[in-house]
């Protein structure tokens, strides 16, 4: 029995890796594919997964070994830690994940931990898992990515670390930035945070958004762009998904982008 526990222990070692995760859920989803009839947009949104899988396996992370993995109505994307650098790439992909969902109608809740995990061509599996799912499903409630202090530590000392050149400190305020204690006490990812990296759906969703053409003429991703993108994106998730019993996550959604409007300085918002 002795025996057995120390071999356990000592494959445990050898699997395991300290890792960043992030586990997202996409609320509604099942509902669609149960009720029928949006086949079409359900396959487009895992083909939009898939892609995001593809630039990963590419190297997207540029250091470290991002993984990512998607099944059912849930997405699991993790990294090496890097002295605190990973989580908070991990961090920034999170919430660049949740914009990209926002801008397609839907609602996320999800989970960030740092811890052992075990992350390989899909199979994913450890205690950082387990984490960042309860957080997720115990903690989150309202579409946020709630986060572990942890997790939150380890971001912001990455920003500070100089792990890879001289850290600076606009890359420290990003750290501070990307984080939101909300009025229950719950930390979480701010996907609409200035420093938030956002995908190019989600700038169109502004109305006015224009990407630069070869020769450098386009309209740039201003306030004034990013604020009509997330006002819009949040009122049309609400237009296409709303249900009487969601209506506390789709009010607090409405409550969150008010406030991001106050501290963003974004009167198209109000």
């Amino acid at each position: 029995m002795n025996s057995d526990s120390g071999t356990g222990k000592a494959d445990a070692a050898t699997i395991y890796e300290p890792r960043a995760v992030a586990f997202l859920d996409i609320l509604g989803f099942s509902d669609m594919i149960m009720s029928g009839g949006a086949e079409r947009e359900i396959a487009e949104l895992f083909e939009v997964l898939r892609k995001r899988a593809t630039e990963v396996d590419r190297g997207i992370s540029r250091s470290g070994r991002m993984q990512f993995t998607a099944f059912s109505d849930s997405i699991v994307v993790s990294e090496d830690v890097l002295d605190g650098f990973g989580t908070y790439r991990i961090g920034g992909y999170a919430a660049y994940l949740a914009l990209e969902l926002l801008a397609r109608g839907f609602l996320v809740r999800g989970g960030a931990s740092v811890g052992s995990l075990y992350h390989r061509d899909g199979t994913v599996f450890g205690p950082a898992l387990i984490e960042a799912h309860q957080l997720e499903s115990k903690v989150a409630q309202f579409p946020r990515l709630a986060v572990s202090a942890a997790f939150r530590e380890s971001a912001v000392n990455g920003a500070a670390s100089g792990r890879f050149g001289v850290a600076s400190p606009l890359g420290f305020l990003a750290a501070q930035e990307l984080f939101r204690t909300d009025f229950d006490g719950v930390v979480h990812i701010d996907i609409f945070s200035r420093f938030v990296p956002a995908p190019q759906r989600y700038h169109e969703a502004s109305g006015i958004y224009q990407p630069p053409l070869p020769g450098g003429s386009g309209v740039p991703i201003t306030p004034e762009v990013m604020a009509r993108a997330a006002r819009n994106s949040v009122r049309r998730t609400r237009q296409l998904r709303y249900k009487e019993g969601a209506k506390q996550k789709y009010d607090w959604m409405d409550r969150y982008l008010a406030d991001a409007a106050a501290r963003n300085q974004w009167p198209e918002c109000i």
